[in-house]
């Protein structure tokens, strides 16, 4: 969504990068766009779209970016036996295309990805970067749109791959992770699941477990507690499995009545500060900057629980109706 300035870089260089793979088709896929990326793509790649080298989809309905839904539209348009996910602001690198072809000759039963369990490498900008067979990406249902906002939407997939029996390789070459630098901004900017904090309050219960409670603009809510598993090392898990959420409301003596999708709880009033009713006090987060850095983080830690519930779940398929 609104990536225009992207795709002005790296559309016509990707598939100049893959001429010499001749039995290849580009999937672009406009996901209700402000930017003139429709009129853009006609006007430029006419030709590319009457012989079926470009295939261009839209939707002109969501008013926010989901980053797993708007995938999977995109992959159904696809007619290979072969997929593979190239973000907006990706350089595939020369014979990208051949390259592919050549590993799932050798390797059908098998799977494409960076590899993200490496740091070092820092090619966190192609983690997107997932190739497969169409009829295994349709097997685990694409990526899972129960997802919101940013973050493991890709890992996940790779995991549930990895249990339908297909052995992941890494894609390692350098000249496949060019990527234009770019800030949080064009990551975050039109997310689902961006919220606006009105405030966090924290109650802690030892050093790597918290419960924590979110109040948004919008007098929603969120409620979950916290548990480092690896000690500061990273994401935290949520013990009640995914975040609850509901609303809340202040009542005349300033004390805060929260009803969220289990049960309801009333917070009273200790100046910034509340206490529940087992003496438990829910500490106010004040740092501005923190705020802005936990309207970020609460996508992610939702998403890392899904992907810790489907792998203990042993979940190969998402997106059931």
């Amino acid at each position: 969504m609104n990536r225009l300035h992207h795709i002005r870089e790296t559309l016509q260089a990707n598939m100049a990068a893959n001429t010499g793979y001749e039995n290849l088709e580009f999937v672009l896929f406009d996901y209700n766009s402000g930017d003139g990326l429709a009129d853009w793509v006609h006007e430029n790649f006419s030709r590319e779209l009457k012989k079926g080298k470009l295939i261009f989809g839209s939707t002109d309905t969501p008013d926010h970016f989901d980053r797993s839904r708007s995938r999977n539209m995109a992959f159904r348009l696809a007619t290979g036996d072969i997929v593979c996910n190239v973000d907006a602001d990706n350089f595939t690198g020369p014979d990208f295309a051949a390259f592919i072809n050549r590993h799932f000759q050798t390797d059908p039963d098998s799977y494409l990805s960076v590899n993200y369990k490496d740091n070092l490498m820092n090619f966190s900008d192609t983690y997107g970067r997932i190739a497969c067979l169409r009829e295994d990406f349709e097997t685990v249902g694409g990526f899972d749109e129960s997802m919101e906002g940013y973050g493991y939407e890709d890992i996940d997939l790779c995991q549930r791959l990895s249990l339908l029996g297909r052995k992941q390789y890494f894609i390692v070459d350098k000249k496949f992770h060019k990527t234009i630098r770019h800030g949080y901004n064009d990551r975050f900017s039109h997310a689902a699941g961006r919220l606006k904090i009105r405030a966090v309050f924290v109650n802690y219960r030892s050093p790597f477990r918290s419960g924590i409670l979110f109040l948004f603009d919008d007098n929603r809510c969120a409620y979950g507690t916290l548990q480092d598993e690896d000690e500061g090392m990273g994401n935290p898990t949520i013990e009640e499995k995914r975040w609850l959420t509901g609303r809340y409301k202040r009542d005349g003596d300033n004390n805060l009545i929260i009803h969220l999708q289990d049960y309801s709880m009333e917070l009273a009033c200790r100046k910034e500060n509340f206490k529940d009713s087992e003496g438990r006090v829910y500490y106010k987060i004040i740092d501005k900057n923190y705020l802005i850095k936990l309207e970020t983080l609460y996508p992610i830690i939702g998403n890392h629980q899904i992907l810790v519930n489907n792998m203990k779940e042993q979940r190969v398929r998402v997106n059931e109706l």
